[in-house]
């Protein structure tokens, strides 16, 4: 930019500084928190700029916002953790290009508010994630759900004063349809508990046991934290799988071919054990044994 400020001009701070808050505070629906980036100190500092005739505190500022941005798109086009540090067998695939010229590009053409939808991962799965953040977030601020005795165990046909909380549980999570206030475990229930553990890669008997119960109780802090880490994770995957690909869960012990928006094939696979775990990858197969 040879040297040109981008937040300020003759002394004062621009319309890009409001632009930039609002680009970075719709992040948050891309899984990146306000502490992941810094928006506390930035709102701060977007009032110093506004009130500062300091030349040399301005530029500092303008740097510090400069700073914020990258970081924040960086944040969002690759992560926030290097998958390497985690596996180091990560074929790492960089999937924006030259992120500071798509930066810069945005800046001069005021356009920060589509840096977003511009970084963020294509894929259907990251789409599908950000709705699950977004709906288990509504379920954060209304409360959340209860947590069952940890020692339950119910087959259908059981009568238990618990099934209403059971039952409330599995509506909220999306699992069962209607909230029933009867407390049988009747069949429309164990369908709902199949449902949940087939969701979770637990074997789906449709019977609640204190390993479903584990699973069951785990708060919905954690599994917005789990969503969050699994956005952040098809952030290192590359931009372009291919038409056709094969996509494999370790977690669930599946595969899937895709090809375009269809599933022709999911199948079942064995993968690895904690001392000897799947590699991480993304590459072209080049031969199938």
């Amino acid at each position: 930019r040879g040297f040109r400020p981008v937040w300020i001009a003759q002394g004062q701070s621009t319309g890009r500084v409001e632009s930039l808050i609002g680009t970075l505070e719709s992040m948050g629906a891309e899984g990146l928190s306000a502490e992941d980036l810094g928006m506390a100190d930035l709102r701060a500092k977007r009032e110093v700029i506004k009130t500062s005739k300091n030349l040399e505190q301005l530029i500092e500022l303008d740097l510090y916002f400069t700073h914020s941005l990258v970081r924040s798109v960086s944040y969002l086009s690759s992560g926030r953790a290097d998958p390497r540090t985690i596996d180091p067998t990560w074929r790492n695939v960089p999937r924006n290009g030259n992120l500071a010229q798509i930066v810069n590009d945005a800046i001069e053409a005021n356009t920060l508010e589509k840096l977003p939808a511009e970084l963020a991962p294509p894929h259907p799965e990251y789409a599908a994630l950000k709705e699950m953040l977004r709906k288990y977030r509504e379920i954060e601020a209304e409360g959340g759900w209860r947590a069952l005795p940890v020692d339950l165990k119910l087959e259908q046909g059981e009568k238990d004063p618990n099934v209403a909380i059971l039952r409330n549980n599995l509506a909220i999570t999306g699992d069962l349809e209607t909230t029933d206030p009867n407390t049988v475990f009747d069949s429309e229930l164990s369908e709902a508990v199949l449902h949940f553990e087939s969701r979770h890669g637990l074997k789906p008997d449709g019977i609640l046991d204190p390993q479903v119960i584990a699973i069951m109780n785990e708060p919905v802090s954690f599994r917005i934290r789990q969503i969050e880490t699994n956005l952040d994770r098809l952030r290192w995957l590359p931009n372009d799988l291919g038409v056709t690909h094969i996509l494999v869960n370790v977690p669930a012990y599946e595969l899937a071919v895709r090809e375009g928006n269809q599933v022709p094939l999911k199948m079942k696979v064995i993968v690895g054990a904690n001392e000897n775990r799947t590699p991480l990858f993304s590459d072209a197969i080049e031969s199938v044994v």
